[in-house]
């Protein structure tokens, strides 16, 4: 979903919407930036293995987010006809939990704040 990772991608949701290619039901792990950066800080110093899964550890679905910037933004979010179902297992993130103490922040709690820095940096 180019719309959440591109920032020229993002303006245009908020002017003409935007178009999902995979089904609503779709879904994967997103984890937050600001977890992932203090996470990594943590494995270089102090981690004790060479492989960890930095991730939120829940699958969030293409519709639950959409209905959140939907919701937030104003913003139309279709479907492209005949956009596939394509689904992630969920990570397993008992390690960085275990050894790290990472507790990853909800992303559709978080949707908020990102907007708000999102829209600060673009004026």
């Amino acid at each position: 979903m180019g719309w959440i990772t591109a920032p020229r991608g993002a303006t245009r949701i908020f002017e003409d919407g935007t178009s999902a290619r995979t089904a609503p039901e779709s879904s994967r792990d997103y984890v937050s930036v600001y977890d992932v950066a203090e996470c990594l800080v943590d494995i270089a110093t102090v981690g004790r293995h060479r492989v960890y899964n930095v991730a939120s550890g829940r699958n969030v679905s293409n519709g639950q987010l959409a209905a959140r910037l939907m919701g937030l933004t104003g913003c139309r979010v279709t479907v492209t006809p005949g956009a596939p179902r394509v689904s992630y297992p969920r990570m397993d993130t008992e390690r960085v939990r275990q050894e790290l103490g990472l507790e990853a922040s909800d992303l559709l709690e978080d949707i908020p704040g990102l907007l708000d820095v999102y829209r600060d940096a673009v004026g």
